[in-house]
């Protein structure tokens, strides 16, 4: 594996993905990637960069925001439980 170093300008105006211009704040952080991946990231065309940039982005964005919706339903759940409400009395109210 190699260090390879993702970083974007300080501030990217995002006015492709949606109606109104959004600006973001970057921040370079270092992930631990296939050396394959790191050379060929490295070799290609500062647009291409940028682009694979945004992705990396995006899909992070919706892992962080997959795992709020757990923890926010796990929190839930609980509470639920806590509170008296079974597995078998849910499925009840769900059937009604």
């Amino acid at each position: 594996m190699l260090r390879c170093s993702l970083k974007a300008d300080a501030k990217i105006l995002d006015n492709k993905h949606s109606f109104f211009p959004i600006e973001l704040t970057m921040t370079t952080i270092s992930l631990e990637i296939d050396t394959d991946v790191a050379k060929a990231f490295q070799s290609s065309e500062p647009e291409q960069q940028k682009k694979i940039q945004m992705l990396i982005n995006g899909w992070m964005k919706q892992a962080i925001n997959i795992s709020k919706l757990q923890t926010t339903m796990d929190k839930l759940s609980d509470e639920a439980e806590a509170n008296g409400l079974t597995p078998e009395i849910l499925e009840s109210i769900l059937n009604e």
